[in-house]
């Protein structure tokens, strides 16, 4: 129960964030704390994209991948709804897309390969587990993202950090926007399943 918990937490904590802070560095720097507080307890995923890869690599079973993408899934509606409700509005980086299908998928799918890769061979791998810099590079990859594609797809790189928000603006303010979660959940997951095939073979 407690990584469930933790999982919620670090989901909540994350997606709150984003929509408080628009600075990358802020954003990388919550990252990094939820990621240190939670690694122990649950391995600090908050990310479905993150469970979809530790699940193909057997570290998880298909049960507990369930409730981890449950809890992230209630944090981030819970973070969407308390920010719906305490100031009125929900995040603007998913229903302003200037760009193509295409542009946005390649960014989603490119960045969170880079940052699975960094998961994998940082926590995951038995040559470097139990190093202390993982956290720190975790959010590096993230703050970098933001910077590179921030722009063009918001870089979210996981599905739970879409799916709350877009769902409360769809559902509750009437914007409409569903139809973006395809690209953030096509994009990480892609960009996951890719990262985990390609670590593997190497």
């Amino acid at each position: 129960m407690k990584k469930y918990l933790t999982e919620f937490l670090g989901t909540f904590v994350l997606v709150f964030a984003i929509f408080t802070f628009s600075n990358p560095i802020f954003i990388g720097i919550t990252l990094a704390i939820i990621i240190y507080f939670g690694y122990h307890f649950s391995g600090a995923h908050y990310n479905p994209a993150v469970t979809f890869c530790i699940y193909l690599m057997k570290k998880i079973s298909l049960k507990e991948s369930y409730f981890y993408i449950c809890s992230q899934l209630f944090g981030s509606l819970s973070a969407s709804y308390l920010k719906l409700i305490t100031s009125g509005i929900i995040i603007s980086r998913f229903d302003n897309m200037n760009h193509n299908f295409f542009e946005i998928i390649a960014c989603e799918i490119l960045f969170t390969f880079f940052l699975i890769s960094i998961i994998l061979f940082f926590t995951v791998n038995d040559k470097t587990r139990g190093n202390y810099i993982y956290g720190f590079l975790i959010a590096l990859t993230v703050f970098i993202s933001i910077l590179a594609v921030g722009n063009i797809s918001g870089a979210v790189l996981n599905p739970a950090v879409a799916i709350g928000p877009i769902l409360i603006s769809n559902f509750i303010q009437g914007q409409e926007i569903i139809s973006n979660l395809l690209y953030y959940l096509l994009g990480p997951f892609l960009g996951s399943f890719i990262a985990t095939k390609v670590y593997s073979f190497f």
